[in-house]
């Protein structure tokens, strides 16, 4: 595959960030659901679950095993509370809450070593629907970048476009929704640092951010022109929303939400248009919004080379070309 150009000489980067961010937010509110609103546990779950098997995607004979039966627990390698929290960003007190609430859901278990999540977490009906939902979200985002992303960079994201985890077995499907977890994961760790490292302010944010850009994603016109360049869509196709309507999709109290979309004004990160809010053109120009759509950039070209090298391995598997 033809490698995507440089994120900081990539002019698509922020119609990608647009699509990409729409779905990040859908699938970050799928997870939160199934954790019944803990957006840490949501977090932290399927960064636990990455790190315990990430191992065996060096290693083709473990990854065989895993893609044909699950990965036996006894393999899974435990990560210490520390590890995970230098890797990730997150103090060892908040890991701390965090895996306590895991643990007494059942979905990890800890050990001398360190945390591990048992290959049977994935039947716990709110992960397993979180984890198809994630998948069918993945195959929508695919859908919109191969439609309106110019059709150079189309070609090169084709491991997505291919979709090969609709082709795989239940058990197999495990790794792509990992993968996906691990990107929304890193991409909300390296960018809330902007939002005073607050989950409920990037939550408030990126709401507003994806709800200003739905109508570049629902009419087809608007797609084709802004969808295939770097030029910004005039401020008025910009949809703003009202703090009630981001308290509802978050899920959040209507209090809550407005405090934190009261300090995003005073930060500069969103502003005011009649009774809504809008990140415009003029904020998304701040250099720390702009290396946060190319770092959305960079970290999808990690995701489609970590699907390519996992859809190669079953093609070959498989017999195939």
């Amino acid at each position: 595959m033809t490698a995507l150009q440089p994120a900081a000489e990539n002019p698509m980067a922020r119609p990608i960030a647009r699509i990409v961010l729409e779905h990040a937010f859908q699938i970050s509110m799928s997870w939160r659901w199934a954790f019944d609103g803990d957006h840490m546990c949501a977090l932290i779950w399927p960064a636990i679950d990455l790190a315990n098997i990430k191992y065996v995607f060096s290693q083709p004979d473990l990854l065989e095993r895993y893609l044909e039966g699950g990965f036996p627990d006894h393999q899974r390698q435990p990560i210490s509370m520390r590890a995970l929290g230098a890797t990730h960003g997150v103090d060892n007190e908040t890991l701390r809450r965090v895996i306590k609430r895991l643990v007494a859901r059942g979905l990890c278990e800890q050990l001398p070593g360190g945390v591990i999540v048992r290959s049977a977490s994935y039947q716990n009906e709110h992960v397993a629907a979180a984890s198809q939902r994630t998948l069918d979200i993945l195959s929508e985002m695919v859908g919109e970048l191969d439609r309106w992303i110019n059709p150079v960079q189309a070609d090169r994201l084709a491991p997505l476009v291919r979709r090969p985890w609709e082709r795989a077995p239940t058990i197999s499907r495990q790794p792509f929704v990992l993968f996906l977890a691990d990107f929304l994961f890193l991409f909300m760790i390296e960018n809330i640092s902007l939002l005073d490292n607050n989950v409920a302010r990037a939550d408030t944010f990126l709401c507003i951010f994806t709800a200003n850009n739905r109508p570049l994603l629902e009419d087809d016109d608007l797609s084709a022109r802004y969808g295939r360049t770097d030029q910004p869509p005039p401020e008025i196709l910009r949809r703003p929303i009202s703090v009630r309507a981001v308290a509802r999709r978050i899920d959040r109290s209507l209090e809550t939400t407005r405090r934190h979309a009261n300090r995003l004004l005073v930060d500069g990160l969103v502003a005011r248009r009649g009774d809504g809010l809008v990140v415009d053109d003029s904020i998304l120009s701040r250099p720390e919004l702009l290396g946060m759509m190319h770092g959305i950039e960079a970290s999808l070209r990690q995701m489609t080379c970590r699907i390519e090298r996992l859809a190669a391995f079953r093609g070959r598997d498989a017999g195939a070309p």
